[in-house]
């Protein structure tokens, strides 16, 4: 994976520590061919998390994420242009895989953000807001109720972005794994 460095302008708006070019980064479904290189971002979530899933898991996750009858679990991903050249080759740096579900409190569905990840060549360029707020506009078009996550603690990094969009509840997460 490429670094994508301080001297690039952010392909997500930050502004310019250099005069190199910045790349161009778009946010977009995730489809069929992008399988390696998601492959590659998820293993760098699941690192992260230090966490373990089996490979079925993994590929029914993927199958259910590109099945047009699937209404609920939806992705999309964040691909920066790596290259000039006309048609050009892209990389991809990030993802949010989100469910939207029913809620007893809306009559319109509730979006949970359940993975959000950046490459970590690519952190500090922007790229987590991005994805986010094409969350936001997605949710402002659909009407869904509402957009919300959860994080662990010890993520300042993420949770400073966090807090600059979006408001921290009180609630406390209980589970009970079966």
């Amino acid at each position: 994976m490429r670094r994508f460095g301080s001297t690039l302008k952010s392909a997500c708006g930050k502004a310019a520590v250099s005069s190199t070019a910045r790349p161009e980064c778009k946010i977009r479904p995730i489809v069929l061919e992008d399988r390696k290189q998601w492959q590659k971002l998820w293993d760098g979530y699941l690192k992260f998390y230090e966490k373990e899933l089996s490979q079925e898991i993994t590929n029914s996750t993927w199958k259910r994420m590109l099945d047009p009858s699937e209404k609920h679990l939806n992705a999309i991903v964040a691909e920066i242009k790596v290259d000039n050249i006309s048609g050009g080759s892209t990389e991809l740096v990030g993802f949010a895989t989100y469910v939207l579900h029913l809620s007893t409190w809306s009559i319109t569905p509730y979006c949970y953000l359940e993975d959000l990840f950046v490459s970590k060549n690519a952190r500090g360029l922007g790229v987590g807001r991005k994805l986010i707020e094409e969350l936001y506009r997605t949710a402002d078009k659909e009407k869904w109720g509402r957009v919300y996550w959860a994080t662990t603690e010890s993520n300042y990094r993420a949770r400073s972005l966090y807090d600059k969009l979006a408001n921290k509840t009180d609630f406390i997460q209980y589970r009970r794994t079966t």
